[in-house]
């Protein structure tokens, strides 16, 4: 028979021991599931800000492209809004011209025709 050598005090004293590794390693065990858990949230959160972070640069290019066609846009105008201006005034005197015409001519009818085209045209019925 084997002798014992332990006496029990030691054998008290090792299971203490032993139920202190036990509460040290669970309270560790705790710690490092916490941790695993908060680092799997933060995986996802820079899995969404990934997401966003492309979604933004998508969005940035769209708008680049729409300030590209507004700016085209705004050459255009500059460029042709003069010569529009210009047409407009010739067609405002012609217009003012005819009906003169035609009011101070009102057996002519020539001039009558040509003021309900112009009223026509400017309608919006060009029949």
């Amino acid at each position: 028979m084997p002798t014992i050598k332990y006496t029990r005090e030691d054998i008290t004293k090792l299971e203490n021991e032993r139920d202190q590794y036990k509460a040290e390693r669970d309270e560790l065990s705790n710690k490092l599931d916490k941790e695993c858990n908060d680092n799997y949230k933060l995986e996802g959160q820079l899995h969404d800000m990934t997401k966003q972070r492309d979604t933004l640069i998508k969005d940035v290019e769209k708008l680049r492209e729409e300030k590209a066609a507004i700016e085209m846009y705004l050459d255009a105008v500059k460029v042709y809004y003069p010569m529009y201006e210009e047409l407009n005034k010739k067609y405002n005197r012609l217009t003012e011209h005819i009906r003169l015409k035609a009011n101070n001519n009102p057996g002519n009818s020539r001039y009558i025709a040509l003021v309900h085209f112009i009223d026509d045209l400017e309608a919006g019925t060009d029949d």
